[in-house]
């Protein structure tokens, strides 16, 4: 639901515009940032409690699967240097 707001924000800026309406946190630099932050954050913590979800699933066998994929990753950066 963030993620669509966030994506609908240049449609939400015209139709303000063209309704004369001020709205100063779109505005905002700072806090578009800080918007954008908290739509990845919000996205990832989601994924995660996804991955949770399920019979048998714990917290730590999520963290050890992610730790693989990234030594995985690190070890295919340095193979291809």
């Amino acid at each position: 639901m963030l993620g669509r707001f966030y994506s609908l924000l240049p449609e939400m800026n015209e139709f303000r515009n063209l309704k004369k309406c001020p709205l100063i946190e779109l505005e905002d630099e700072n806090w578009l940032c800080d918007l954008g932050f908290m739509v990845d954050i919000t996205k990832h913590l989601n994924d995660l409690k996804v991955q949770l979800q399920g019979p048998d699933t714990t917290a730590f066998a999520v963290f050890q699967d992610q730790i693989f994929h990234v030594n995985a990753e690190s070890l295919g950066k340095s193979v291809h240097r």
